[in-house]
């Protein structure tokens, strides 16, 4: 589903801007994009400020394509920000087979962040492609001055999601097995806290 890297556009890093100065010697928007999709996945110490991407060295796909997009934006180029929804299983993710089955749960709804540009869409979260690879699906535009209505969309998802496969868990007992999913992504042994 993503476009080859070398379609994104590449112009020079060469308006000055605080994006821009976090990146140090990097000379373009190619250089940029790799660098920041080979940064570990994990979260960052503040989860939706994307500008901690290359300062804490990580990132998830949320603030990873924020910081990207921003940066396009302050070099004058308009990628925008997407967010997406899939269902993910340890079939699209082996790291988090264990979790969900514990859960009893063949899948879990997630919310996505990619960019797009000029119908073109990228992930460059860093993650090892999938097989099966994910199927997106309910596509939105996800301006960078409201990252933080994600989680509320994704609550709300999670919510239309379990009710049409009629899981009868609270959505805040699924939102905590998706947590524990995150943190199997990144690598993060600590289990889930039973409330």
């Amino acid at each position: 589903m993503s476009a080859r890297f070398d379609e994104l556009p590449n112009f020079a890093l060469d308006r000055p801007g605080p994006l821009v100065r976090l990146l140090g010697n990097v000379g373009n928007f190619h250089d940029a994009a790799r660098w920041i999709a080979d940064l570990p996945y994990g979260r960052n110490s503040r989860p939706i400020d994307y500008r901690l991407v290359p300062i804490e060295q990580r990132g998830t796909c949320t603030t990873k394509h924020a910081f990207l997009a921003a940066l396009s934006h302050e070099q004058g180029c308009p990628l925008q920000l997407l967010v997406c929804f899939f269902d993910m299983s340890g079939q699209t993710h082996p790291a988090l087979a264990e979790t969900l089955t514990r859960a009893g749960l063949a899948s879990i709804r997630e919310a996505h962040c990619l960019i797009r540009f000029e119908g073109k869409i990228f992930d460059l979260t860093g993650l090892p492609p999938s097989d099966p690879l994910p199927e997106y699906s309910d596509f939105a535009q996800l301006p960078l001055d409201q990252l933080d209505q994600k989680q509320a969309l994704h609550r709300a998802a999670l919510a239309t999601w379990a009710e049409k496969k009629r899981i009868s868990m609270p959505v805040q007992r699924l939102w905590s097995i998706r947590e524990q999913c995150i943190r199997d992504l990144a690598g993060d042994k600590r289990q889930e806290e039973r409330s």
